[in-house]
């Protein structure tokens, strides 16, 4: 459940029936959150399979066989998402054949008869859970809040974004504040951007972004420099879920950032790094060091120097030139303690081999102590 609110990296089938579990933990702790978005994760997964023409049949079984037998009759949200799916890609004559699910089905009347009735009416059930699994207004009702920046406006729900961010939902507030009474609020600083604001609604709601590239680009011919932007848009997200305390998608945001500089080349990071230092205050240490990090580890000190978009930078800009020389430092420490410790090892390795072998030879002037003892020798 901690790793869906700080990481929210379950999306492949290998996690349908964990997602199925963190539905069940959101019912019996009651955090409506925690439930929307683990059934809207299991649906975008499931549609996913579909899509590419195959499906994880032991998964969906076993989310069946985990939602009939923990979930109240009446939670049908997540029960009408997987029997949607299993009425359009699976068979269910193979897996009735099944000892433990035919066993399980016999025991269950609910899902007896929730199954039952989509073999009799197959095409009018499907629709019917086709639409109760689709149709958001059964899920949420229509959006109560709206967010306004520069032009553009944002329907939202109070019960998805309020839970996530401290300070909008204290906007939201019918009785603290005039947002909360008017049900929409603006956003009306200078460095708000719409689109930014766009991938924080798209978060709040999926769990995750994305962010496009430019739509004249086709996969195989996107650059390092389409890349080294939407590491821009990384960072422009990050400071903005820190201003409104959504601390998931600060971790995500690292996280991307992060795996971006892991692969951009030498000649774009300039461009990256002068961003982040100055959009960032000093108290943004975690931004900064995962950037220096990824520029240190990769290349040497002379390939950095020779970029000209680096040298102009580190020249006009004294915090990040800091930061260089302080995580170079760092490591010519640790790479000397490192290389001490082995020192050490190595030299206690060579007693021990030196003792024992003379031990076996007893000692050359035939006593019974070993050259080490006789010397004092201490290491």
């Amino acid at each position: 459940m901690v790793r869906f609110f700080y990481h929210r990296s379950l999306d492949d089938e290998h996690d349908l029936v964990t997602l199925t579990k963190l539905y069940i933990v959101g019912g019996k702790w009651s955090i409506p959150f925690l439930k929307e978005n683990t059934a809207s994760k299991v649906e975008v997964l499931l549609d996913t399979c579909s899509r590419r023409g195959h499906s994880p049949t032991d998964a969906v079984f076993e989310m069946l066989k985990l939602a009939y037998a923990c979930l109240p009759q009446l939670n049908t949200d997540l029960k009408y998402v997987i029997l949607h799916h299993v009425l359009k890609h699976e068979s269910l004559k193979p897996s009735m054949k099944d000892r433990d699910f035919g066993a399980f089905v016999a025991q269950n009347g609910s899902i007896a008869m929730d199954i039952l009735q989509a073999q009799l009416n197959a095409r009018k059930t499907a629709l019917k859970i086709e639409k109760r699994a689709y149709n958001p207004s059964v899920k949420r009702g229509p959006p109560d809040f709206t967010i306004k920046c520069k032009g553009h406006s944002f329907l939202v729900h109070r019960d998805v974004v309020a839970p996530q961010s401290k300070p909008l939902g204290a906007a939201m507030d019918t009785e603290k504040f005039l947002e909360g009474t008017k049900n929409e609020m603006t956003l009306s600083d200078e460095n708000d951007d719409p689109e930014i604001v766009g991938l924080m609604v798209q978060f709040l709601y999926c769990g995750e972004y994305t962010i496009p590239f430019p739509s004249n680009t086709s996969s195989s011919a996107r650059s390092s420099a389409d890349e080294a932007i939407r590491c821009t848009r990384h960072v422009a997200l990050h400071i903005f879920s820190d201003l409104w305390d959504i601390p998931s998608l600060q971790v995500l945001t690292l996280s991307n950032i992060q795996t971006t500089l892991s692969h951009l080349p030498l000649s774009y990071f300039a461009s990256v790094l002068r961003h982040i230092y100055e959009e960032t205050p000093v108290s943004y240490t975690r931004i900064r060091q995962i950037a220096v990090k990824a520029l240190m580890e990769r290349f040497t000190v002379g390939e950095i120097m020779k970029d000209k978009g680096l040298r102009e930078l580190l020249s006009s800009n004294g915090e990040c030139a800091v930061d260089l020389l302080v995580w170079g430092e760092e490591r010519r420490i640790k790479r000397e303690r490192r290389v001490g410790r082995d020192w050490e090892q190595s030299a206690v390795r060579g007693r021990r081999v030196c003792e024992e072998r003379m031990w076996r030879k007893r000692d050359i002037l035939g006593d019974d102590i070993g050259w080490a003892d006789r010397t004092g020798a201490r290491f």
